[in-house]
């Protein structure tokens, strides 16, 4: 089964985004700590994609997004989406966008189109 690490400190986003993963037969991998996130970079070769919020209360996205593409062969690959309500100004989109394959803002968010975004990686 694929399996989709989700970055996010916030709980009802935590489950709205499992269950759209889920949705498309894939198991939802939660990380909202400094240990699950180890965790689950130490085994990012299982992870199908990552779903990670820039704004966290115990390390910032993109720390965790530098950390996931140093984490080897498989955390280069690793297609990253941001799930962010942050405001980024356009010089951090653009440096963001280098790094990861896709924005969702959250207040643009859809059910209908974050599903077909996951679609693309899982």
């Amino acid at each position: 089964m694929k399996r989709v690490l989700i970055i996010e400190d916030d709980e009802l986003v935590q489950k709205l985004i499992a269950t759209l993963v889920r949705r498309l037969d894939a198991e939802p991998v939660i990380a909202d700590s400094p240990e699950t996130v180890e965790n689950a970079i130490e085994q990012i070769e299982t992870m199908s994609c990552a779903i990670v919020d820039l704004i966290l209360p115990f390390e910032t996205g993109w720390d965790i997004i530098d950390r996931i593409r140093k984490a080897g062969e498989a955390g280069t690959a690793l297609p990253v989406v941001v799930f962010t309500g942050a405001l980024i100004s356009e010089t951090e989109q653009n440096r963001l966008l280098e790094k990861v394959e896709c924005i969702q803002r959250k207040n643009d968010f859809t059910i209908d189109g974050f599903t077909d975004l996951l679609r693309k990686w899982i």
